[in-house]
């Protein structure tokens, strides 16, 4: 009867030892994850578009200001290895109120459509961030890249940049 009250008891501590480890593995450290996107990447998009993202997200730290943190859309630049997003509303990014969840982005590509810096194909990221100072902020997380095709002939969908 003892030993199997201890060999009960022992699988218990295991199976909580487990799902903890688990868990604490899985939050050592802030991130985002791209959970559903529209449209579908390598398809094509222009300048009516707009892209909707659903990401989950999670933060990892003992003092967490919601204040300070946000998620964004960035797009390859022509300049090398610089992304960018400049949208007049505010539209290239969501601010968060819990430490972990989800959000929903939606940009009208538009918003950045005819921009000299867009690279095209559009490759666009999705970035967890944390505000560093005024105007300013460091990216803690980020989603791989995502590619989109559009219509070289289309009318109107390309600014002479120089």
């Amino acid at each position: 009867m003892l030993t199997r009250k201890f060999v009960l008891f022992v699988m218990f501590i295991s199976l909580i030892s487990a799902c903890t480890s688990t868990t604490q593995h899985k939050q050592q450290k802030s991130d985002i994850r791209l959970l559903a996107i529209a449209p579908q990447p390598l398809t094509e998009i222009s300048a009516e578009s707009t892209i909707s993202a659903q990401l989950e997200y999670w933060l990892v730290g003992d003092d967490i200001n919601l204040d300070d943190y946000f998620v964004s859309i960035q797009f390859d630049s022509t300049r090398p290895n610089a992304t960018f997003a400049f949208s007049p509303t505010n539209l290239d990014e969501v601010k968060l109120t819990e430490p972990q969840g989800m959000v929903t982005l939606q940009f009208p590509i538009s918003e950045v459509w005819n921009r000299c810096l867009l690279q095209k194909p559009v490759t666009a990221y999705y970035y967890l961030h944390k505000k560093s100072g005024e105007n300013r902020s460091r990216v803690i997380a980020k989603t791989a890249g995502i590619q989109y095709t559009h219509a070289e002939h289309m009318q109107g969908s390309e600014q002479s940049c120089q």
